[in-house]
C-alpha cells in the first residue's frame, strides 16, 4: 500500500535529506543537494510554499519505505491561481527534471500521485513540467493518469538538451568530427597547449574552489557585459546559490571546475559537474579580449577529452540550440513542457485561454516565418 504525504515545512525537507539522494542515484540536478538548496535560495518569496509529495510503501514487507518523491512547489497569483512547479525550475534552467523513484515502482508512483492531485485537486489549478526529456516515462504515465481522472492536459515540444556519445579514445572522437573542425582542434592544441603557453587548474579542494569561483564570475560576468546582457551572475539569488550548491558537489566529488591560463592570465573558466556516467557541462567564462584565440574551443576541447579518459559515457551540454554544440558531435535530445489543469470550471478555463494563446503564437511565428522566405 502507497501512501502520500505532503511536505511544506522545511525541517521535514531536510528530513529526506538520505533517502531522496538514494532516489537520485547521483544525478546531482535530482538530488537534494540541488532541490533543497534551489529551495533555500529562491523559496523566500511569500506566494510560494513547499509541495513536495513523499510517496512511501507502507506494506509490511517495506515497512514505509520511501519509494518516491514529486519534487514541487506552489506559486500563488491572483491571474494563475496557485501553480505547481518543480523545484529548480526558472532561472536556474535545472534539466532532466522527473519523478524521483525506485525503478519498480514507476507506473504504481504515477497513479498513486494522480490520485492524491485529484482528491485534493481544489489546492491547485496548474501543474507545470517545463523541459521534461520526451519519453521520460514517469511524466507521461502520470499526465496519463491525470486526464484520465479528467484533467486538461496539453503537452508542446521544448528545446533540446544536445548529448555527446563519447567513445572509448580521443582519436575515435576525433574520427567522426568534420575535417575542418578536427583541423581546428589540433590547431588549437597544438599552438597552446604542446607549447606551453597554457596551463589547465582543475579544481579538487575548497582553497582552489574559491580561487576558480572568482575566475569563472569575472570571465561570465565580462563577457556576458560584453554582449550587453547583466549576466547570470548579476542576480544574487543565482550567485549564491551556485556557489553553494558547487560547494556540496564538490563535497560529493561530482563538482568538475576548472580554469585556464595562457600566457599566465586566466582565459577560461569552466563549471561542470558528474553524474554517474555522463558529464554535464552548465556555465563557463572567456576571455573576452583574446576570443581570437579560440578560448571555448580550449576548453572543450580538453574537457571531453578528461571525460573520455575517465571513462564516462556521455558529455551533456544540457539546454539550449547553440550552434557549437553540433560541432563538437552533439546530438539532440527533444524536451517537452507539461501544462496540467484539474477538472474545475475555472481551471480548466485558463488551460483552454492558455491552449488558444499558444495556437496564435505558433500561427503568428509561422506566418511571419513564411512572409520572410
Amino acid at each position: 500500500m502507497l501512501t502520500t504525504h505532503l511536505i511544506t515545512a522545511r525541517a521535514d525537507l531536510d528530513a529526506l535529506e538520505t533517502p531522496w539522494n538514494i532516489l537520485a542515484v547521483g544525478e546531482p540536478m535530482r538530488s537534494w543537494d540541488w532541490l533543497a538548496t534551489w529551495w533555500k535560495h529562491y523559496g523566500r518569496s511569500d506566494d510560494r510554499e513547499l509541495h513536495v509529495l513523499a510517496v512511501y510503501d507502507e506494506s509490511l514487507d517495506n515497512d514505509g519505505t520511501l519509494v518516491g518523491i514529486a519534487p514541487w512547489y506552489v506559486e500563488r497569483s491572483p491571474i494563475h491561481g496557485s501553480v505547481l512547479r518543480p523545484l529548480g525550475s526558472g532561472h536556474v534552467c535545472t534539466d532532466h527534471l522527473s519523478l524521483l523513484c525506485r525503478s519498480n515502482y514507476v507506473a504504481t508512483l504515477a497513479t498513486t500521485i494522480a490520485d492524491y492531485l485529484t482528491a485534493n485537486d481544489e489546492h491547485w489549478d496548474r501543474l507545470e513540467l517545463p523541459a521534461i526529456d520526451d519519453g521520460d516515462d514517469a511524466i507521461a504515465l502520470l499526465a496519463g493518469e491525470l486526464e484520465v481522472r479528467d484533467a486538461l492536459v496539453s503537452c508542446q515540444r521544448a528545446g533540446n538538451c544536445w548529448v555527446v556519445d563519447l567513445p572509448k579514445t580521443w582519436n575515435e572522437y576525433q574520427a567522426g568530427l568534420s575535417p575542418s573542425h578536427r583541423r581546428q582542434l589540433r590547431k588549437c592544441h597544438d599552438r597552446q597547449v604542446v607549447s606551453g603557453r597554457s596551463r589547465w587548474h582543475l579544481v579538487t579542494k575548497l582553497s582552489e574552489f574559491h580561487e576558480a569561483w572568482e575566475i569563472l564570475v569575472d570571465l561570465h560576468q565580462r563577457r556576458r557585459n560584453s554582449l550587453g546582457d547583466a549576466g547570470c551572475f548579476a542576480s544574487r539569488e543565482f550567485h549564491d546559490f551556485h556557489h553553494e550548491v558547487a560547494g556540496r558537489l564538490l563535497a560529493t566529488g561530482q563538482l568538475r571546475m576548472s580554469w585556464i591560463e595562457l600566457d599566465g592570465l586566466p582565459f577560461t573558466a569552466e563549471y561542470d559537474f558528474s553524474g554517474p556516467d555522463t558529464v554535464y557541462t552548465y556555465q563557463g567564462g572567456i576571455d573576452t579580449d583574446r576570443l581570437d584565440q579560440s578560448p571555448g574551443r580550449l576548453e572543450y576541447l580538453l574537457t571531453i577529452q578528461r571525460a573520455i579518459e575517465e571513462g564516462f559515457a556521455h558529455l551533456d551540454f544540457l539546454r539550449g540550440d547553440e550552434p557549437y554544440k553540433a560541432h563538437f558531435r552533439a546530438l539532440a535530445k527533444p524536451t517537452v513542457d507539461y501544462h496540467i489543469f484539474p477538472n474545475r470550471q475555472l481551471a480548466r478555463f485558463r488551460g483552454h485561454v492558455l491552449r488558444t494563446a499558444g495556437t496564435l503564437k505558433d500561427w503568428l511565428r509561422q506566418n511571419r516565418a513564411g512572409s520572410k522566405s
